[in-house]
């Protein structure tokens, strides 16, 4: 399935969407992962495009912020 044909389907049916990063963001801020963790999961994202693509100027600013908390 497209992406963008879950993201409408989940909104048509009242369903808040989020993304990788948002889940990631909340695992770190509810300490389900650590700092490290949290960057070690963005390089993966980063550094496998073919695997799991998120935008790269998305990564890093997500990997910016965890290192500035």
């Amino acid at each position: 399935m497209n992406e963008r044909d879950g993201r409408n389907a989940a909104k048509s049916e009242g369903l808040k969407v989020k993304g990788s990063i948002g889940v990631l963001f909340d695992a770190l801020r509810e300490d389900v992962i650590d700092r490290e963790e949290a960057l070690s999961m963005l390089s993966r994202f980063r550094d496998s495009p073919q695997d799991f693509w998120i935008e790269p100027c998305i990564i890093k600013l997500a990997m910016e912020k965890i290192s500035l908390d």
